[in-house]
């Protein structure tokens, strides 16, 4: 049960109208602020990069799935010869 009657009719329906207002600017900023990052700003072009796993990129293996800067395999296995 809301208790609306209680409160004198004016200013039930002026706080209701404020608070509508400042909800319909936020939606216009947001609206805005989405609209400028996804569309309206100039795409750089960048180099793409593939997706980095535990520090190791996939630019960073070579075919047969050693890393070539410490020659580890993607299992954990290592491929460094021992003495």
């Amino acid at each position: 049960m809301t208790h609306h009657h209680v409160m004198p009719l004016v200013p039930y329906r002026l706080s209701a109208s404020v608070g509508l207002v400042i909800m319909i600017l936020m939606n216009i900023v947001l609206f805005y602020r989405l609209l400028r990052s996804d569309f309206l700003t100039k795409k750089k072009h960048k180099e793409h990069h593939a997706p980095v796993s535990n520090g190791i990129s996939t630019s960073d293996i070579v075919s047969n799935g050693v890393n070539k800067s410490n020659g580890v395999h993607m299992n954990g296995t290592s491929e460094l010869k021992q003495d």
